[in-house]
């Protein structure tokens, strides 16, 4: 179970009266995980899981970004964006 079908199916079950420590286990995922879902707002949940696609989306320039902050220690996130902008024309501003 992953993403959105997790976020909704606590909400389900919130909404049916079961306890975070039943919902947990009813789903088989941690404690933790509904703890965070059950008074989170869709627009909350919708604005965290673009931030996480936005990480990964990182992750197919690692390479040349780590080789960017050994060649240039002192470069700068917004630096690291600008060029990534102008190699890759991507745009991974927040």
């Amino acid at each position: 179970m992953k993403g959105y079908n997790v976020y909704s199916k606590v909400h389900q079950m919130r909404e049916a009266g079961f306890s975070q420590r039943a919902t947990a286990k009813a789903l088989g995922i941690n404690r933790k995980t509904v703890k965070r879902y059950w008074n989170m707002d869709v627009d909350e949940y919708e604005y965290n899981a673009r931030k996480i696609v936005r990480i990964r989306n990182l992750d197919a320039h690692q390479e040349q970004i780590v080789s960017w902050l050994r060649e240039y220690p002192s470069l700068t996130a917004a630096q690291v964006c600008d060029w990534l902008k102008e190699h890759y024309q991507e745009d991974h501003a927040g």
